[in-house]
Order: structure tokens, then C-alpha cells, then sequence
């Protein structure tokens, strides 16, 4: 990934190009948060039962990928289970009918989404582990992020 940091001054405008592979750990991590940012409904969202089954299948996929992130950068693997269980209920909901039912599924939902809307500070965190660890200023960072916005046809 190319970015570019420009530099202003009066007579004269200074471009500097970031090269980044998009494998280090850095893009994948900008690319983990941006999915499970989107994933993870605002805290003043309407979750219901009817949301369980797809908060709680979200979850699960996107906790396996930063667990997987994490352990790569070397966070100890009894940190991460420890604060994010995966979510099993779902099977024993599908199974009831009724109003206590309705209820396993509107707590699972909600479970679901407190956990994605966790799981969005604990990347924010191994990020900025990363550029502390690589020593990597937060105009790179920013570089990073803008290059990883732009259409492809727009570098």
C-alpha cells in the first residue's frame, strides 16, 4: 500500500510516499477494527432476539480472527479467552419456543453486541501496542488508514 504525507510550506509542497505491506500486522489490524466496527451495533442501537442469531454468528467469526491476530503478535493466550468467550447459546435457542425463549435470544443478542463493541477497544489497543512496539509515528498510522479509504483507481 502506497500513502503520501505532504508537507506545506510557502514555496513549496513536499510529498513523501509510505510504502506498507498490507500483510504486516499494522493493515491487518486498521482492516480487523474496521470490520468489527461495523459489525458492532452503538450502544443505542434497537438489539433484539430477532438480532441474536446474526450478532452472535458475527461475533464468533470476528473473536476467531482477532484471537488469531492476537496470538500472531504474541499476546498471551490466556488473555484473549479469558475476556472473550465464544457464544454457544444460539443452538439451545433455536431449540425453545415461548416467551423464555424469546428471552435467551434478546440476552444472547445482547451479549453479542457487547462483546463486538469490546472487542473494537481491544484492537484499538493492540494497534497501539504495534506502533509503540515499530516505533511508528501516528502520521504513518494516519497514512495508512486514508491509503486503505481511497477506491482503487483513485491512487
Amino acid at each position: 500500500m502506497d500513502a503520501f504525507r505532504s508537507t506545506y510550506n510557502e514555496n513549496t509542497i513536499s510529498r513523501t510516499y509510505i510504502t506498507m505491506d498490507l500483510n504486516e500486522p499494522l493493515p491487518r489490524l486498521l482492516r480487523l477494527r474496521g470490520m468489527v466496527a461495523q459489525a458492532a451495533p452503538s450502544p443505542d442501537a434497537n438489539v433484539d432476539q430477532f438480532s441474536a442469531e446474526g450478532l452472535v454468528g458475527g461475533y464468533n467469526s470476528l473473536r476467531d480472527a482477532v484471537a488469531q491476530a492476537s496470538a500472531e503478535l504474541g499476546v498471551s493466550a490466556d488473555e484473549f479467552p479469558a475476556q472473550f468467550a465464544r457464544l454457544d447459546a444460539m443452538e439451545n435457542v433455536r431449540l425453545g419456543h415461548g416467551p423464555r425463549a424469546h428471552i435467551d435470544a434478546m440476552n444472547a443478542a445482547k451479549t453479542a453486541a457487547l462483546q463486538l463493541r469490546k472487542l473494537v477497544g481491544y484492537i484499538e489497543g493492540l494497534i497501539e501496542a504495534v506502533v509503540l512496539d515499530q516505533q511508528i509515528s501516528m502520521e504513518h498510522v494516519q497514512a495508512a488508514r486514508e491509503a486503505a479509504r481511497q477506491p482503487p483507481g483513485f491512487r
